[in-house]
Parts: structure tokens; C-alpha cells; sequence
């Protein structure tokens, strides 16, 4: 025992070393685990990130398509807003008429 009081910064130094050397392997451990997880989602995110890529650059050459009209969209549109503006006026008159042609049979009672 009284070697242990002799040594005892010789032991807590070895103590100190056997923590660290545990803690190292512990990491190390963790280190290689996380490794070996990113790779196996890289397998299954890589395909699936090129994938994303066609399809934004896809999508992006049809904006550019869609951006390269804009008079034939405006005449589109306009013509639209037309066709609207006369099925407003046809759905108008056709309420009236609806009530014009329903009329008699309020006063007969149905």
C-alpha cells in the first residue's frame, strides 16, 4: 500500500492515459460508424440527386420556353378575359330569362 502513496502521480498519470486512449477508441469507433452510414446514404441519395438535377434543368428549359412567348401569351390571355366577359353577360341574360319564363308560376301558386 505504501508503494500506491509513493506512486500516486505515476498511477493517476496511467489512469489519465487509459481514459484517454478509451475515449479516443470510443471515437474512432464513432467516427468510422458515421463513415460507413454516409456512404450508404450517398448510394441512395446520388441517383436521386442526379435525378433532381434533369428535372431542374428540364423545368428550367421549359420556363425559358414559356418566357420566350410573352406576346403569344398576352394574345391568349386577352382572348380569355373576352370570352369571359361574354359568357358574364350570356350567364346575365339567362338569369333573366330564367325568371321571366318562371314568373307565371308564381302567381299559380307553384
Amino acid at each position: 500500500m505504501d508503494w500506491i502513496w509513493e506512486h500516486a502521480v505515476l498511477l493517476a498519470v496511467l489512469v489519465a492515459i487509459v481514459a484517454v486512449l478509451a475515449a479516443i477508441a470510443y471515437l474512432a469507433l464513432q467516427i468510422w460508424d458515421t463513415w460507413r452510414s454516409v456512404k450508404a446514404a450517398n448510394r441512395i441519395v446520388g441517383p436521386a440527386a442526379e435525378a433532381l438535377s434533369r428535372d431542374v434543368a428540364r423545368v428550367s428549359a421549359a420556363a425559358e420556353r414559356v418566357s420566350s412567348r410573352p406576346a403569344e401569351i398576352q394574345v391568349a390571355v386577352a382572348q380569355l378575359q373576352h370570352r369571359a366577359q361574354a359568357l358574364g353577360v350570356l350567364a346575365t341574360h339567362a338569369s333573366l330569362a330564367r325568371r321571366v319564363l318562371m314568373s307565371p308560376l308564381r302567381y299559380i301558386g307553384r
